[in-house]
């Protein structure tokens, strides 16, 4: 399904831009391990879905 869909993405001719959204709930962890979880997603993101452009909340 994954595979499918990359494959969709990469064929995709246009002039469009995919908008990925990163949300941390509040949480009582260290700021460094907030950042490193939110860095996470974004890269997924990034990676996974071709997300060009991210829009995070870190719940803070």
């Amino acid at each position: 399904k994954v595979n499918a869909f990359k494959y969709h993405m990469q064929a995709a001719k246009g002039e469009w831009i995919n908008i990925g959204y990163v949300r941390k709930s509040p949480g009582n962890e260290p700021i460094e391990t907030r950042e490193r979880l939110v860095q996470g997603m974004a890269s997924r993101l990034q990676n996974q879905v071709f997300c060009r452009k991210m829009f995070v909340l870190d719940g803070t």
